[in-house]
């Protein structure tokens, strides 16, 4: 579709997130960081230190979005095997990296240069006051599994990944969803380019219902939100909801 926001995936890679010993808090703030600059986030996945796995599923993410992120298994250990799966993926073989080997020989003379072997062909960035590297080959990239080290190499790359900031406008309503779902359904068949999203609580707040509008297209926003407002009834809208 023309004006169609660039979109992203995500995969988390770890057997401790998959255990619940680590508590992913990678894809959360890519999340926010993405939709903040107008990228429309389509998919996450959290999986295994595979590579099989890995590569199947960067391939396949990678042919369907305009940018994919990978986050963890880039370590010295090994389970750390992310980028042999990365290269797999793109049908490269692995091949050192002299920015990585350097700064790892200046740091650790006796560390293994297993970390700067990466796809052949791959741009590397170093980040974190030349700390860590950011891995890019094609439309993916890699990024560290810690989540200081992870901001940091996004931090590095973020202005890169740019569309037109998404508008998002919100009514709270003292109803029920079953209310009004038809309604909403109908304003949504209407307005397929904007996001209409309903979300209830069931809490002490002094509203059942969250709707909101989201879309690149404010004209288009404020058309559907308006469509809302006027179709509900005058009762159930929460002026001040307090949040």
């Amino acid at each position: 579709m023309s004006g169609a926001p660039p979109t992203a995936a995500i995969v988390v890679i770890g057997d401790e997130v998959l255990s619940g010993k680590v508590t992913d808090l990678n894809s959360p703030f890519l999340i926010r960081e993405l939709y903040a600059r107008g990228v429309k986030i389509v998919e996450v996945r959290v999986i295994a230190d595979q590579v099989d796995g890995i590569a199947a599923t960067v391939r396949e993410l990678s042919l369907r979005v305009d940018h994919l992120f990978t986050t963890g298994g880039i370590g010295p250990t090994h389970d750390d095997v992310t980028l042999e799966a990365v290269a797999k993926a793109v049908s490269r073989p692995l091949a050192q990296s002299e920015t990585i080997a350097a700064r790892i020989r200046a740091r650790h003379p006796e560390a293994s240069l297993r970390m700067a072997m990466v796809p052949e062909g791959a741009q590397v960035e170093l980040a974190g006051g030349g700390v860590v590297p950011v891995i890019s080959v094609d439309n993916v990239y890699v990024l560290p599994g810690v989540p200081s080290l992870m901001r940091a190499c996004f931090e590095k790359i973020g202005a890169r990944f740019v569309g037109t900031p998404f508008v998002s406008r919100a009514i709270y309503l003292d109803a029920h969803e079953t209310e009004f779902a038809e309604v909403l359904a109908g304003i949504q068949q209407a307005h397929r380019e904007v996001a209409i999203g309903s979300y209830p609580r069931f809490d002490a707040a002094p509203y059942r219902v969250k709707v909101t509008v989201d879309g690149a297209d404010a004209k288009a926003v404020a058309a559907a939100y308006e469509e809302i407002r006027a179709k509900m009834d005058p009762s159930w809208i929460v002026v001040d909801p307090g949040e």
